[in-house]
């Protein structure tokens, strides 16, 4: 005959058990709404009457086990779906970053809402044909050089708003890269709580949320790849190399932005460069470092800043040495300049000092014609209208270089726009597959509340049908014939 109170152990327990269930149930409802939890669901494991092989032979039929326990408190996770939602968070970090760049480029270069290059160009064969037909006449001479003026002013301020664009991206991918330093030390802080939890038996799941939150921003930030070790840490590595080493007693890493010179690079521990392919960050880089047609081998191809500022320098000095060479092919009477040096580029090209204090500047150096000083003029106007190597990888006239140039950035934001919102619809998909798993359900939680509710009134139910048994057993067994 087993002990009496035997019973009693398994209904307790059950009680226990139950009660546990609703508390996580409790804590399940009240984080429905809070960002990154994890549902959680309690291991109810039977527990039997030996933990090993039984000494002496039991009674037949006596081999009922000890009631239920809880093995621990378990996230419901999808380490895959983790996986797959980092990588293409940071896919589209990057996209969203280089979209950014691309966009604010586009409105530079508007020729919508603004008189743009294009239109300033136009406006200078005008002028320039009314010029040659009243050559003689010092009003249509300062008018062509107003708008010869504008030309270099709309080139000026592209050039000024170009390095505007790169001075903001640069300041905000320091402040990302801070913000990765930052979360790189609150991740390395975490694992050292999450393995003393570990340690101790605990389920240290509310500082798994925690962490799972800094891992996503990180990925979002610079598509960091992860490893995740048995005793509950886990380590960073970006292109093998590691952020955070958790074999090193978290020993971590600090990365810099170098953006003194061409190109702008991260800086790993600020003695070597690290690659970056993905993330907000390899989004800023894309957009400040990329050359185009004009990148080397080792350089980036892509289009970004680098790319638009070497077109509108080249369009600057091949403008201004088409019509300084047509002015005076012996290069003393200029019209137009650069900086002290001589260079010519969109920043720097303005008018000659000759040419602002004389507007007749340019009919005066017609040195080899005794016809007139429109020749100078007619010449100028067929280069406008004739084929020019304006860049090594262009042939064509200046308007047509500035329609290239607006049709390069309208087709790069485009498809970039088109590459994001792809992207979009992949992460959402992905978002909610994963929080289909680890989400809260509202309705789940009700049926998983109700049910626990039952088990304990069961249980207790259990109980007291015990007590009312015992009582019996105490106060009215052996009475009989008193």
């Amino acid at each position: 005959m087993r002990a009496t109170f035997f019973g009693f152990e398994a209904a307790r327990k059950a009680l226990m058990v139950s009660q546990r269930a609703l508390d996580v149930t409790g804590q399940n409802v009240s984080n429905v709404n809070t960002e990154g939890y994890t549902r959680q669901r309690v291991d109810i494991t039977s527990l039997s009457l030996d933990s090993g092989a039984a000494r002496y032979a039991r009674a037949k039929g006596d081999s009922v086990g000890q009631g239920a326990d809880i093995k621990g408190i378990q996230q419901i996770r999808d380490q895959f779906i983790d996986v797959r939602y980092r990588k293409e968070s940071a896919e589209l970090g990057k996209l969203s970053v280089r979209l950014s760049v691309l966009t604010d480029i586009e409105n530079v270069l508007d020729e919508i809402s603004t008189n743009g290059l294009n239109d300033r160009l136009n406006d200078f064969y005008n002028k320039l044909q009314d010029f040659s037909l009243n050559a003689e006449t010092v009003e249509f001479a300062s008018i062509f050089r107003s708008s010869a003026q504008k030309v270099t002013e709309v080139l000026n301020q592209y050039s000024l708003s170009l390095k505007d664009i790169k001075e903001q991206q640069v300041f905000y991918a320091k402040t990302d890269i801070d913000d990765i330093n930052r979360t790189i030390k609150k991740i390395a802080d975490l694992n050292f709580e999450i393995k003393g939890d570990y340690s101790h038996g605990h389920s240290p799941n509310e500082l798994l949320d925690e962490r799972n939150l800094m891992l996503d921003k990180l990925s979002g930030l610079i598509g960091a790849d992860y490893e995740l070790k048995p005793d509950g840490e886990v380590s960073v590595k970006l292109n093998g190399t590691y952020l955070i080493d958790s074999d090193k007693n978290n020993k971590i890493s600090t990365l810099s932005l170098e953006a003194s010179d061409y190109p702008v690079s991260v800086m790993l521990n600020g003695k070597q460069e690290i690659q970056i392919s993905s993330g907000s960050i390899a989004g800023y880089l894309e957009g400040l470092n990329g050359k185009g047609i004009y990148a080397s081998a080792d350089e980036d191809s892509t289009r970004g800043i680098a790319y638009f500022q070497q077109a509108i320098d080249d369009l600057a000095k091949a403008f201004a040495d088409n019509f300084n060479s047509i002015n005076d092919p012996s290069g003393e009477n200029l019209l137009f300049i650069g900086d002290e040096n001589g260079n010519i580029t969109a920043e720097s090209i303005r008018l000659s000092d000759e040419w602002l204090n004389d507007a007749q500047f340019i009919t005066e150096s017609d040195f080899s014609s005794e016809d007139g000083n429109n020749q100078n003029l007619l010449k100028m106007l067929d280069s406008m209208n004739s084929k020019q190597s304006i860049t090594p990888y262009f042939r064509g006239t200046f308007e047509e270089f500035a329609v290239s140039l607006i049709g390069d950035i309208g087709i790069e934001t485009e498809y970039t726009q088109d590459m994001k919102n792809a992207s979009e619809f992949v992460l959402t998909t992905i978002y909610n597959q994963r929080e289909s798993i680890m989400g809260v359900s509202i309705d789940e939680e009700a049926i998983n509340m109700v049910k626990y509710q039952k088990a304990y009134n069961a249980a207790a139910r259990i109980m007291t049908a015990m007590d009312e048994m015992l009582e019996v057993l105490i106060n009215r067994t052996g009475i009989v014939g008193r």
